[in-house]
């Protein structure tokens, strides 16, 4: 069963647990508990972004909604977004452990440090620069998936929703970009396991996205939905590369982008994020992936456009997805 799964491996995730010492007796678990657990609901604790965010999305996640949702709903995770300071953070993220009954499970997009979410982090390189490194110095990229693993860990962060290992092969991709270690897959694939494996080795899950490829668009995803009109060889060849190269050395989690994809998806318009056939046969049982598979934000319009939000997290799980993140209502 899905939600039995994504809790065992949830918990293996986790590096802390509540300052209680709580321990967890999965049995004793109600199904409503159990579903909660599939949720990695955002939350904006600076307060005017807060005020943007709820304009722009028109949901609530300031830091007394979350706390409704932790202890009322019980779910399963959190995930920082917005621009607060490190302090902040951590104190916001120690006050939801207290509350929480289970262990939540803290996630964060920090790809080129903490800097990319936390105005006082430390910024180190985006990938397009750690591309360009000439292979005697690729150690670098290691230790830095460490080093950024071990401000995650300090930070109370599980899950670095990092590497982007799409390819760059598009001049007009307005979303991917210098966050790429280039257009080779060959490349991208070999400095991304080096970031993975340091962010790892530093006890923090490494996320791959955005599959089966995110590279070759010229959509944002986040207002519309991309399309890759490519042949499954040529998706194997390019796209696909990273990611099974990725899976093969160890990567704990795969973030599924909104994407079309049509020679993998006949459904017209149908995301990879609400794919079965992307998600659980392609990358489940072809692929042999066997972590945690993270739905990309089911607020973004490349998929919110699919049906009301209860409407399109159920697809998603039914897909294949093991945590349905930023889920704009969790109580419906």
């Amino acid at each position: 069963m899905v939600v039995w799964r994504v809790l065992i491996l949830n918990l293996l995730l986790l590096q802390v647990v509540t300052s209680s010492g709580l321990e967890i007796d999965l049995q004793k678990l109600t199904l409503d508990q159990r579903i909660a657990q599939l949720f990695v609901v955002t939350a904006v604790i600076d307060h005017d972004e807060h005020q943007q965010h709820l304009l722009k999305q028109g949901y609530r996640a300031d830091c007394e909604y979350l706390k409704n949702l932790i202890m009322k709903y019980q779910v399963g995770g959190v995930i920082f977004l917005g621009k607060s300071t490190c302090e902040k953070q951590f104190d916001v993220t120690r006050e939801f452990q207290q509350i929480s009954n289970m262990p939540l499970l803290i996630a964060q997009d920090l790809e080129w440090g903490l800097t990319m979410r936390l105005r006082d982090g430390l910024s180190f390189p985006r990938n397009q620069v750690l591309g360009k490194l000439s292979p005697e110095h690729d150690d670098l990229i290691y230790q830095m998936g460490y080093e950024i693993g071990r401000q995650c860990q300090i930070l109370g962060v599980h899950l670095n929703l990092a590497p982007v290992v799409d390819v760059n092969n598009n001049l007009n991709n307005v979303i991917i970009g210098s966050r790429s270690f280039g257009s080779n897959p060959k490349l991208v694939a070999q400095k991304s396991i080096l970031f993975m494996q340091g962010l790892q080795a530093a006890g923090v899950a490494a996320c791959a996205k955005h599959f089966p490829g995110h590279g070759d668009t010229d959509v944002d995803s986040h207002f519309g939905l991309p399309c890759l009109q490519h042949t499954f060889q040529r998706l194997r060849e390019i796209e696909l590369y990273p990611f099974q190269k990725m899976i093969q050395a160890g990567v704990k989690t795969v973030m599924i982008g909104h994407l079309e994809v049509p020679v993998l998806e006949p459904q017209a318009h149908l995301p990879a994020s609400l794919s079965k056939n992307i998600t659980t046969n392609l990358l489940k049982q072809e692929m042999g992936f066997d972590g945690l598979v993270v739905t990309d934000a089911l607020d973004m319009a490349g998929v919110a456009q699919f049906g009301e939000p209860s409407e399109v997290a159920l697809q998603a799980l039914l897909a294949g997805a093991d945590l349905l993140l930023c889920c704009p209502d969790v109580p419906q």
